[in-house]
């Protein structure tokens, strides 16, 4: 259970930290989907952001199979940042990811003319925040 409870702590810290997380929870204005339909990989991948363009990047995988070189559309070229793994040692995982951080591409992806070709664990989420 110790996994389980830093994680919570670790959310409930980034809550706090990011003020524009919950913004515009009821309007629609702050939330955008990158890939809902993904049933084959059973991943799915929004945006939360802010009305001054400040970005969240959430992904989630919900199979016991990791996901290599996926590639997920993004509204801003730079670097994104891994704000969260849930697949870090310190929540009990075995430490897979991205080494922090990915650099986007000029190769356009979903509705997005970048992209990020990311790591993705076996049942874990992970959190990208823009640079």
């Amino acid at each position: 259970h110790c996994g389980v409870q830093n994680l919570v702590r670790t959310l409930n810290a980034l809550y706090r930290k990011i003020d524009f997380w919950s913004y515009e929870d009821l309007c629609g204005e702050g939330f955008s989907w990158i890939e809902p339909n993904d049933s084959e990989n059973s991943v799915f991948s929004f945006i939360r952001k802010s009305k001054d363009n400040r970005t969240l990047l959430f992904v989630s995988n919900f199979t016991p199979v990791e996901r290599k070189n996926y590639r997920l559309g993004v509204p801003h070229a730079g670097i994104w940042n891994e704000i969260l793994n849930t697949d870090a040692q310190c929540f009990n995982g075995k430490n897979r990811g991205n080494g922090g951080k990915v650099q986007t591409e000029p190769l356009a992806w979903h509705h997005f003319s970048k992209s990020i070709n990311i790591y993705l664990p076996p049942l874990s989420s992970l959190i990208f925040s823009l640079e």
